[in-house]
């Protein structure tokens, strides 16, 4: 109806930067003298401007709202963009958890080991256990850093990854031995251009934990069967005793004594 246009068009006139420094509802007050009048006609917008020029509203106006964040246990220093030869930050395995915002000022990670790994781990309580470990000195010396990023990699967890990379840093991943576990490893590898390891993702560590495995829908296992041709080969051996048994196992299961990235 024409008050709901006039809406659009007031909606579509709104700085982006203004709003990406308020939060959505005192923005909708402001504009509309509504608290929730943005939210309710975003999802029309967007479809809009979808359709009309292929432009998310939301996100070309500073609208969407989405925290993504990355925790981090380091043994070394980040260095942040601030000019000059940057901040440091010292780090020694204390677990920080950094909004994109933060990731992206990051310039570098630098390690503690002249052949540094990062282990990615998919699941928190797993990511904690092994946090304990690095600080207790209970893990491969090369491991310098654990990260965790909540499942399938968003863009600042991807970030991230790539700062460790960059400073020279070997990629691994520990995940869930289940079709999205498979997939969160290949979609890294992905999204970095280069090689990720699995770390206890291995057929035999799946055999061994199968009685204490769970029941993934079909239709993951379905996806890991039309997926495994891009899987790296790596993996290979262990989507197919996925496939076999139908089984997935949980990360949280697995012991991590003795870890290694053999």
């Amino acid at each position: 109806d024409a008050a709901e246009l006039c809406d659009l068009a007031r909606l579509f006139s709104i700085d982006a930067d203004e709003a990406r420094l308020t939060p959505i509802r005192a923005l909708s007050v402001r504009v509309f003298g509504d608290s929730k009048r943005i939210e309710n006609l975003l999802p029309l917008a967007d479809r809009l401007g979808r359709h009309a020029c292929g432009v998310v509203v939301s996100r070309e106006h500073g609208l969407a709202r989405a925290y993504p964040e990355a925790s981090l246990a380091l043994r070394g220093a980040i260095v942040f963009r601030d000019g000059g030869e940057g901040r440091r930050w010292e780090c020694d395995a204390e677990a920080v958890t950094l909004p994109a915002q933060t990731i992206e000022r990051m310039a570098a990670l630098q390690f503690s080991h002249p052949s540094p790994a990062v282990l990615s781990v998919e699941n928190k309580e797993t990511f904690y256990s092994l946090v304990a470990r690095l600080g207790a000195g209970d893990l491969p010396q090369e491991i310098r850093a654990l990260t965790y990023g909540g499942g399938h990699p968003h863009a600042a967890y991807v970030s991230l990854l790539a700062l460790s990379a960059a400073g020279g840093a070997a990629i691994y991943h520990f995940g869930d031995l289940d079709p999205d576990g498979l997939l969160i490893l290949c979609e890294l590898a992905t999204a970095l251009g280069r090689p990720v390891h699995p770390c206890l993702m291995d057929a035999a560590t799946y055999e061994a934990y199968l009685p204490y495995g769970y029941d993934p829908p079909r239709s993951r296992l379905d996806l890991l069967a039309a997926s495994r041709a891009r899987l790296p080969v790596s993996l290979h051996a262990l989507a197919d005793s996925i496939l076999v048994h139908r089984k997935g196992v949980e990360q949280e299961v697995i012991t991590v004594e003795g870890l290694g990235l053999g």
